[in-house]
This record gives structure tokens, C-alpha cells and sequence, in this order.
């Protein structure tokens, strides 16, 4: 997978990983300690989920894993765009939040070409996941970093 982002995915030459946005645009760089704090507050009331990509989805230009359930990460955007409202997902050019893990951006040529090549490399059954914190990515200049990450609140051990 990581091989195929690297290929057809732009954002991955810029230093973004492989990831399900919650909520972009964001706060610019830098990010002032109050909305890091605030951010921390309303992510460790959020509880750590399980999810699985289990399908592919395309869009004109974006070719991704869809995750499931998506509720969760819906959960999230909303409560980020609450805590935040001067930056609705996407600019609020979108009707709709749809969680998505992108691997190709670009035309329909690389599409057609990511495409069947995802297909090869996706795994028999699922990729399964637990969604145990969510970071702040944020472009610092020509490269995306990682400035801040934020638990979400682990489910009680069973005994």
C-alpha cells in the first residue's frame, strides 16, 4: 500500500502519511496552545474505536479505502468542526462527510492505472484497524509534519 501512495498520491512526496482526515482545513501553522489544549480536551472524551478497510471508493480525481463503520469518524469531524467552526470540513464545499483513506489523486489515467493495482495488493479478506488517536497534521513550510497527538479514551480492559 505504501508503495502505491508513494506512487499516485502527491500528498505522500510532501510527508502525509497514510491517514482518514477528521477535519481539513485546520487552524494555520502555527497552532496557538489554546486550540492544542482544546483539541486534547475534546479528543480524550472521544473513545478509541475498531474499524476495517474492507472497500475502495473513486471519486473524479481521488481513488481511496473506504473505512467501516464511518459513524465514528463522522462522530469526530462534527465534534472538531463544532469546537471549531470557523473551519467546516473541506471549506464546506461537500454536503456530505465521507471518511476516506486516499491511496491515487490525479487524473483518470492514473486512476485506471492505481486502480487495478490497489485490487492486487489489498489483503483477502479486510484491513482492520483501531483508531487509538488522532494527530495534528499541519504544513510547516514545504513539508506536512506531525505537531500534536491526542489519545482517545481507551475502552476499559476486560478481565
Amino acid at each position: 500500500m505504501r508503495d502505491l501512495r508513494a506512487r499516485f498520491d502527491f500528498r505522500a512526496s510532501e510527508g502525509v502519511p497514510a491517514h482518514i482526515t477528521v477535519l481539513h482545513p485546520f487552524v494555520p501553522y502555527p497552532v496557538p496552545g489554546t486550540s492544542l489544549d482544546r483539541l486534547e480536551q475534546l479528543f480524550s472524551s472521544c473513545d478509541a474505536f475498531e474499524y476495517r478497510l474492507d472497500s475502495i471508493g473513486r471519486w473524479p480525481d481521488n481513488l481511496h479505502l473506504i473505512p467501516s463503520p464511518v459513524e465514528p469518524f463522522v462522530a469526530l469531524t462534527k465534534a472538531v468542526w463544532a469546537a471549531f467552526p470557523d473551519y467546516p470540513p473541506y471549506e464546506g464545499r461537500f454536503s456530505d462527510i465521507v471518511p476516506h483513506l486516499s491511496v491515487a489523486q490525479g487524473g483518470t489515467e492514473l486512476l485506471d492505472e492505481a486502480g487495478p493495482l490497489l485490487l492486487e495488493v489489498m489483503p483477502p479478506s479486510e484491513i482492520t484497524a483501531v483508531c487509538r488517536e488522532i494527530s495534528l497534521l499541519v504544513l510547516t513550510g514545504d513539508a506536512w509534519e506531525v505537531t500534536g497527538r491526542f489519545p482517545l479514551r481507551q475502552p476499559p480492559s476486560r478481565s
